[in-house]
């Protein structure tokens, strides 16, 4: 399970692409957090994060420059794309280390 909090939300993306191929081999897989479950959640938690990406870009109108105007914006657009995804109190705590990671990156391909 990733933890956006930590600032590496790209490292995480490259992490599972590297290791969601060798982990399609098991039909089990143990989370860090919640149930067990299988690969597909490998490509549901990639989708999270780019969405994440995508909604912090969209909230800041691509700057990565978050006011308090753009990371309600952020929770919003989160918490409309997944509603029944859980932890919804740290989309907004996540919210200033993705901010900072993204502003350091020149070239958004998502």
């Amino acid at each position: 399970h990733t933890y956006m909090m930590d600032g590496s939300v790209l490292r995480w993306l490259g992490n599972l692409e590297r290791f969601g191929p060798g982990l399609a081999k098991y039909r089990t897989i143990y989370v860090g957090h919640g149930a067990p479950t299988d690969a597909t959640q490998v490509k549901s938690q990639t989708e999270y994060l780019i969405s994440a990406c995508q909604a912090l870009l969209e909230a800041t109108n691509g700057t990565a420059q978050l006011t308090e105007e753009s990371r309600k914006r952020y929770e919003q657009l989160m918490v409309a794309r997944y509603p029944r995804y859980g932890f919804q109190l740290t989309v907004g705590f996540s919210a200033d280390a993705l901010a900072k990671e993204l502003a350091g990156v020149k070239n958004y391909d998502w």
